[in-house]
């Protein structure tokens, strides 16, 4: 028995990663086109990263998730921020809504914020993202959506500065992001651009 209960916890292990990814996924009828992301997301489930958690917006589906970034490092440049969402909404966290595409990893997952609304920086008041990882150029298919996630929580509030700043009046008046589609046709085209630009 305890032989079987380390094999279990040996994440590691990629064949063990699989088995269980495979047994999770058959026991809860999830559907997903990416046996990879499968695996990678049964990991985070085990081995969340930091600051952030993470759940399925459809009990049998990973295509959408919603990730929330419930805390900030010791030495964030984003307190401040986060100081002014706990006064004006009784909250301090930042909620992104993410979509996988069927053919990852070839492609990135695309990201938008859906609460609060931002302003003044590389958060657009849509949600998009202005995010080099999230372009042609910047992509790799050897990341995994944990690395991802780990990047995109240090871009916004763990870096020397704010990728953006929290718009109150904006989230006052217009609550959350609804139209989320909308959002990642602007990352599309906010990412294409930038590859272009790079070129």
């Amino acid at each position: 028995m305890a032989t079987e209960q380390q094999s279990t916890e040996d994440l590691s292990d990629v064949r063990v990663l699989r088995r269980l990814a495979t047994e999770w996924a058959r026991d809860n009828r999830i559907v997903c086109r990416s046996g990879r992301f499968i695996m990678e997301y049964y990991r985070l489930m085990r081995e969340p990263v930091t600051g952030m958690r993470i759940e399925q917006k459809q009990a049998t589906s990973l295509n959408r998730l919603k990730v929330t970034i419930h805390s900030l490092p010791d030495d964030s440049t984003f307190l401040p921020e986060w100081t002014k969402m706990q006064t004006a909404f009784g909250k301090a966290c930042i909620e992104l809504e993410v979509k996988i595409p069927d053919d990852y990893p070839m492609s990135s997952p695309a990201v938008c914020v859906v609460w609060p609304r931002m302003k003044s920086g590389y958060v657009h008041p849509d949600g998009s993202i202005c995010f080099e990882m999230f372009s042609r150029g910047g992509w790799s298919c050897t990341m995994t959506f944990g690395t991802t996630l780990l990047a995109l929580y240090v871009f916004l509030v763990g870096s020397a500065r704010p990728a953006s700043l929290v718009d109150v009046e904006g989230t006052r008046s217009k609550g959350p992001v609804i139209d989320t589609d909308r959002a990642y046709a602007s990352e599309h085209r906010l990412a294409e651009s930038h590859s272009e630009w790079q070129r």
